[in-house]
């Protein structure tokens, strides 16, 4: 397998996750689908799962700066560019 399919597959994993925790965890919680987070709205369950939700999405953006390294030796250096 070539070394573009593992940067597609180290992109995928972090957005499939991101997309999980959102479906599963946070838009529920939105419209107030678990019991859990009624009685206190600033309870340490709740900042837990805004910290998860900035390290996810973090964890995408960052996923991209390899993508674009790629492309830009690719464009820049097309003599030493390999491809596999």
């Amino acid at each position: 397998k070539s070394h573009f399919y593992t940067m597609i597959l180290a992109q995928s994993l972090p957005c499939i996750l991101c997309f999980l925790y959102l479906e599963i965890i946070v838009r529920p919680r939105k419209f107030g689908m678990y019991i859990l987070f009624k009685p206190q709205l600033q309870s340490s369950l709740a900042q837990f799962t805004f910290f998860v939700q900035q390290l996810l999405t973090t964890a995408v953006y960052l996923s991209f700066i390899p993508f674009a390294a790629n492309r830009f030796v690719a464009v820049k250096f097309p003599e030493r560019y390999l491809v596999v």
